[in-house]
């Protein structure tokens, strides 16, 4: 049985999961959740947890736990243990939450034999639910129709040298880093002021890969959310402030200034504390001449850089700014203390028929680990709302784009 007490966002623990962090609590407060965080106290184990909000109108919400609990039980007690949690939370959160979906970062318990046998895809849902349900008392958790984050994601190793880096990707790759550096391809740190060229970039990927982009808003969120919680400390060690102005004459002016105070400032030698004054973002433009080509936005967070969104541009594509522009992010977060950089969502295995192939691909290509997770779980409080929701999900699953 768990026991809960609700405690400040900002008070959540130190994590390397950005998205269970009092800076996440913030993004997602601009963005319309209520962010709440509580205290677990079990008979085994304790930690923290940050649940958000949604509203789903008619005075009922979604209650979101994005990439939480943290520490993941025995893998015969998922169930269990979700379900115990679950009940403490309905019970904290009150009647008006339909049901709460958990974005799991917990090792998917079918990721020994996937490796084992080269699978590409997850069993269905629906051996996946007896699994996890097997030990609960009301067999009431459901594999989501759509995971929230991603159940599997490609994680680069950053110990050791640049060299060691280099090592462990793949010859193409390497060769790829360094064809983006003969063709002169430059990767700056950018202002926030430049978030509307990257957006246009973004929304031109959006439209070449055929997946629905985030809003303006959610990239405005990152930043302004950051530096509401910048460090005083931290900020006199940042860049120095950007131009009003963002034609690339200012740019320049700026990113050199930027590029000699990385120059000036030591690399960390440890580990920096995951608090919510440390959560920082890098945002990264690489560009050919006057074109832009690629952009980043990273967000650093304990010891794991999370590469939140990326852009390329149609054009130019021989220069392989995007292989340039990862390798700098990788190097920034070398510098900062980071031991591991989290590309992001890949396939769980290598399918030419799936329609991401190429990104595993390019994803791969950098070195590293497929991490399997176990994905998006429901658990209905209120069956009749979870049921319209989920048609509803799917119904705007299969709408053409």
């Amino acid at each position: 049985m768990f026991e809960l007490s609700s405690k400040r966002t900002d008070a959540l623990l130190p994590t390397d999961i950005l998205f269970q962090t009092g800076y996440w609590a913030q993004v997602k407060a601009r963005l319309g959740y209520t962010p709440k965080a509580f205290d677990l106290a079990a008979t085994d184990r304790n930690g923290d947890v940050l649940v958000l909000l949604q509203p789903m109108g008619r005075g009922r919400a979604l209650a979101y736990v994005p990439q939480g609990p943290e520490h993941a039980p025995a893998e015969d007690d998922y169930g269990p243990f979700l379900e115990d949690l679950s009940e403490a939370l309905a019970r904290s959160l009150g009647p008006s939450v339909a049901f709460i979906r958990y974005d799991l970062p917990w090792a998917s318990p079918y990721a020994a034999d996937m490796r084992e046998h080269g699978s590409n895809a997850y069993p269905e849902p629906r051996i996946r639910e007896m699994r996890m349900n097997m030990g609960t008392r009301n067999w009431n958790l459901r594999k989501a129709y759509r995971d929230m984050t991603v159940a599997s994601s490609l994680v680069v190793d950053l110990a050791g040298t640049e060299q060691d880096i280099l090592a462990r990707m793949k010859p193409k790759t390497r060769y790829n880093i360094g064809l983006a550096d003969r063709k002169d391809v430059r990767v700056d740190l950018a202002p926030p002021d430049m978030l509307p060229v990257f957006h246009r970039l973004y929304r031109q990927t959006a439209l070449r890969n055929g997946f629905a982009p985030c809003g303006y808003e959610q990239f405005q969120a990152l930043f302004r959310a950051r530096l509401r919680s910048l460090n005083p400390a931290r900020a006199a060690h940042a860049a120095p402030p950007h131009p009003a102005r963002t034609d690339w004459h200012a740019w320049r002016e700026w990113a050199g200034a930027a590029d000699r105070t990385e120059a000036a400032r030591p690399a960390c030698t440890a580990a920096p504390s995951a608090t919510l004054h440390e959560a920082e973002l890098l945002f990264l433009l690489a560009r050919h001449d006057t074109d832009v080509l690629a952009g980043a936005i990273v967000a650093l967070c304990g010891t794991t850089a999370h590469f939140l969104y990326g852009a390329s541009s149609n054009h130019k594509r021989e220069c392989m700014a995007p292989y340039a522009m990862h390798w700098k992010g990788m190097r920034l977060a070398r510098l900062r203390g980071c031991t591991a950089y989290d590309m992001g969502a890949v396939p769980p295995g290598l399918d030419p028929a799936h329609p991401f192939h190429g990104l595993h691909r390019f994803k791969t290509g950098f070195g590293g680990r497929v991490e399997l997770r176990s994905g998006s779980w429901d658990y209905p409080i209120d069956h009749a709302v979870h049921r319209d929701f989920c048609n509803l999900e799917s119904l705007e699953r299969h709408r053409p784009s």
